[in-house]
């Protein structure tokens, strides 16, 4: 093969795929400028890239490589893909079923007198109420899936020591990473294309525009290859799959609030006022034109903003248009950035310092010259094994610049509160003394309270106490449901990664007891994520310093967040023990954590709520699905975590769990969920334990004694 032969077949995929992007947003403005339909547009693209796969399909082949093919059929055969899709569709009907039998009743169709014929103006309606909720269910899904089933993709190599063979090949950097992401991003699809057969079904009922379906479908389809390009890349320079999946739902659940905050703050509040724009080298430079555009990846927030400004939830062609328009616009650039910068650093990072095959990183850092401190090892290995050399998460500089936002802006709450309660005292202050500023004149009023705490200093103290109260609280349930799932993924890495890692073997030969083992990797995964419950710590600090968090309550708080990591990091564990590799582990454990961790209710208000409202119509059936409600969520650790720190044991404060709210339990429905939580991590513990020395055959077994020969008998 010449030069220019070279050049074609390690450039040309590339520049392919640039030149039918561009041809492709050129056709799209074309025909927003033709005033084409929807339908026309999207069908338009589709035909258009079915043309390219057909007219180059060697070039597509090249550009993703022998790897796609590979993951394409391994993942697709897997159980576990099967078991999602009937799952998924199961799901759909059972939702179609109890949402038609709750439109039933709604209509009177159950009554006796009820009309015995629904006109069909109604069903249409009901078909769009379905279809809203379908897609609702569809865009949740595929968040929820992406960075699971790609975020482990490569780093799942990098564990099981399999990326230096791939390396070795003549497979270059793209057709590894567009191979794996490829593979990943089609079974996804398929998942989605599951259900489509159900939504085209209710076509025959009427009412469920096709343009519609078909924006629905490529919002989501832009959504889920989005969150392809960040799970791959953060993949790709990350060690650990449990570090990337987690790294990239923390990513994605930071971008999806801030965005929203950020560009709605400026928008609504600040460029009202004339706050939002500067002049930076003689340019006018708006932040909520910045904020916007950065917030156009965000698709629930440009739903709602569209739909707040019309004051109507049906979306004209022009709003859809301008919605997509806007997300493929952001994830097209920001996805394509991010997957290039994963191809150009796949062998920089695997073949750098810190994993273990030598050179190749074009950055190296500075060697460190002492050895890192830690305690004399003790009694017990394990322990000082998981504790101090396995420690927390390793993401690297995303992991930082995530931890240190997480931090700034749980701490940015009481300080903002702070100023909006005493900042127009001290400015006023400095307005006296430095007249020259005019702090009165360029100070907006809406950053402060309203006059009603103005009266007395008491007033203004009281009311900061109280909002205080709630930052702790609110805190205190975000942060505890960010580290039940970490925890959970922490150790879903304990057991299966030393088999990854072939250093299972190894821990077999050493004379420790099943006990020591899995008791040392569960004190790791609790302790591992010591610098969170030293931030909840600092958050209860703040409250009990102004007064805003009774003692005693912060050490309930500080009881229940032991009790639920304790049994949270049993699931990792378990599910450690019992998978096959660690990504399935991971996969596993942060599903389990989420729906344990309060996803179970829109399950049980689905499934269980709606059913139990057609048939229990009287008083005492509702009294006991109300004191049931308010068991549940004695069960759900987040909520209950934020209502522990309470100052003043009121009405207001303690809630639905007040006497008069709840009825049976109150107060006692925490107390009774933690008792279930502490007997259900008993029992997951010694069940994990029970699987663990099965695995590590050292189960002790009775021998009978023998009997000697009859001629040796005495």
């Amino acid at each position: 093969m010449g030069t220019a032969g070279q050049w074609a077949y390690r450039w040309g995929p590339t520049f392919a795929l640039l030149a039918w992007a561009a041809v492709a947003v050129g056709g799209w403005v074309a025909g927003q400028r033709a005033k084409w339909a929807v339908g026309e547009l999207l069908l338009a693209e589709t035909v258009w890239l079915l043309v390219l796969l057909l007219a180059a399909r060697d070039a597509v082949r090249n550009l993703f490589g022998p790897v796609f093919v590979y993951e394409l059929v391994r993942v697709g055969r897997r159980r576990i893909t099967y078991v999602l899709r009937g799952l998924y569709v199961l799901g759909l009907c059972t939702m179609l079923g109890i949402l038609y039998l709750q439109w039933l009743d709604r209509v009177g169709y159950f009554d006796a007198s009820g009309p015995q014929v629904i006109p069909p103006g109604r069903i249409a309606a009901f078909a769009t109420e379905y279809f809203y909720w379908f897609v609702f269910v569809q865009y949740a899904v595929v968040c929820l899936l992406t960075p699971a089933y790609v975020a482990g993709t490569v780093a799942d190599e990098k564990e099981r020591k399999t990326l230096e063979f791939l390396l070795a090949t003549d497979l270059r950097n793209r057709e590894i990473v567009f191979g794996k992401l490829a593979g990943r991003v089609a079974n996804l699809l398929v998942l989605v294309l599951a259900g489509l057969p159900l939504l085209a079904m209710l076509q025959l009922f009427g009412g469920i525009d096709p343009e519609l379906v078909l924006a629905a479908t490529a919002a989501t389809v832009v959504t889920l290859v989005g969150l392809a390009a960040v799970s791959i890349y953060q993949s790709t320079v990350v060690r650990k799959p449990r570090d990337a999946i987690l790294l990239t739902y923390l990513l994605v659940g930071l971008y999806v609030v801030a965005s929203a905050v950020l560009a709605g703050y400026t928008t609504n509040v600040l460029s009202p006022q004339g706050f939002s724009t500067v002049t930076v080298a003689g340019y006018q430079l708006d932040f909520a034109d910045v904020f916007e555009w950065v917030a156009s990846g965000n698709l629930p927030y440009l739903l709602m903003t569209s739909a707040a400004s019309r004051r109507s939830v049906s979306f004209g062609p022009d709003e859809v248009i301008d919605i997509l328009t806007r997300l493929g616009a952001f994830w097209g650039v920001v996805g394509t950035g991010l997957v290039l910068l994963a191809v150009a650093r796949l062998r920089a990072v695997a073949l750098g310092p810190s994993s273990g095959l030598g050179g190749g990183a074009p950055f190296r850092r500075k060697a460190r010259t002492t050895a890192t401190a830690r305690p004399a090892v003790g009694d017990d290995p394990m322990f000082w094994k998981e504790v101090f050399v396995e420690g927390g998460f390793r993401a690297g500089c995303g992991g930082v610049v995530l931890a240190t936002l997480v931090v700034g802006f749980t701490f940015l709450v009481p300080a903002l509160i702070l100023f909006s309660f005493f900042g127009d005292l001290v400015l006023s202050w400095a307005a006296d003394a430095f007249p020259g500023l005019a702090l009165r004149d360029n100070l907006p009023g809406y950053w402060f309270i309203g006059p009603g705490y103005r009266d007395s200093f008491a007033s203004r103290w009281d009311g900061f106490v109280e909002a205080i109260n709630g930052w702790v609280r609110g805190a205190t349930g975000v942060i505890g449901f960010l580290l039940m799932l970490a925890v959970a993924v922490r150790g879903a890495g304990t057991v299966s990664g030393e088999k990854d890692r072939d250093t299972w073997i190894s821990l077999m030969a050493t004379p420790l007891t099943a006990r020591e083992m899995i008791f040392g990797k569960w004190w790791g995964t609790v302790l591992g994520m010591r610098r969170g419950y030293w931030l909840l710590v600092a958050v209860w600090g703040c409250g009990l310093v102004v007064g805003a968090v009774n003692p005693l309550m912060a050490v309930a708080s500080a009881v229940t967040t032991a009790v639920y990591m304790a049994a949270f990091a049993w699931i990792g564990v378990y599910c450690s023990v019992t998978a096959r590799t660690t990504l399935i582990a991971t996969v596993r454990a942060f599903l389990a954590a989420a729906f344990l961790a309060g996803g179970f209710w829109p399950c049980l208000v689905l499934c269980c709520g709606v059913p139990l409202e057609l048939v229990l119509r009287s008083s005492f059936h509702r009294e006991v699905t109300e004191n049931l409600v308010t068991l549940l969520l004695g069960c759900t650790p987040p909520f209950v975590m934020g209502w522990m720190p309470m100052n003043e044991f009121e009405r207001s404060e303690l809630g639905p769990f007040h006497w008069r709210e709840s009825g049976w339990f109150g107060p006692l429905a925490p107390v009774v969920g933690l008792l279930g939580w502490a007997f259900f991590a008993f029992v997951l513990g010694m069940r994990t334990w029970v699987r663990f020395e099965a695995a590590a055959n050292r189960t002790k077994r009775r021998r009978r004694p023998r009997t000697p020969p009859p001629e040796f008998a005495m």
